[in-house]
């Protein structure tokens, strides 16, 4: 669903699919046309992990993680 920390981390379309809460209809639609489309299943599997690779590693992550908690700590 398009809530929370997901649409950090999902592009719609193109590392897979939101959608608003409630929208089942086109969450099942989507999740049945995916599975239907192996290469489509592939390139977003291909994307998201040249996304979380790039964005998401401890390298990236924990400076920022410090950074706030460094905030935080000063006030």
């Amino acid at each position: 669903t398009d809530i929370g920390g997901l649409p950090e981390l999902i592009v719609h379309g193109e590392t897979g699919y939101l959608f608003p809460i409630g929208a089942t209809e086109q969450m099942a639609a989507a999740a049945a046309a995916l599975l239907s489309d192996p290469e489509q299943h592939r390139r977003f599997g291909r994307k998201a992990r040249d996304r979380a690779v790039k964005g998401f590693t401890a390298s990236t992550i924990i400076p920022q993680y410090e950074a706030f908690y460094e905030e935080v700590l000063q006030g």
